[in-house]
């Protein structure tokens, strides 16, 4: 994945202006519409913050030592 992903700042100010314009129900709708058309219903859920990052191996081994 080397391409930039954007941060929280910039889908927040995004965010904001849709709803500023009154555009975050239209596009709502219009997305449960396409679901509906495609036979999937939208019941509930979360959305959550799949961003990928690099942390160390665990210690939890024999040796209580980072994997190489």
């Amino acid at each position: 994945m080397s391409e930039q992903v954007p941060d929280a700042t910039t889908l927040a100010k995004m965010s904001h202006s849709l709803e500023r314009q009154g555009l975050g129900k239209a596009m709502l709708h219009d997305l449960n519409s396409e679901l509906e058309k495609a036979g999937i219903t939208a019941r509930g859920g979360s959305m959550v913050d799949a961003t990928f990052t690099w942390a160390p191996s665990s210690t939890k081994n024999h040796d209580h030592a980072r994997d190489p």
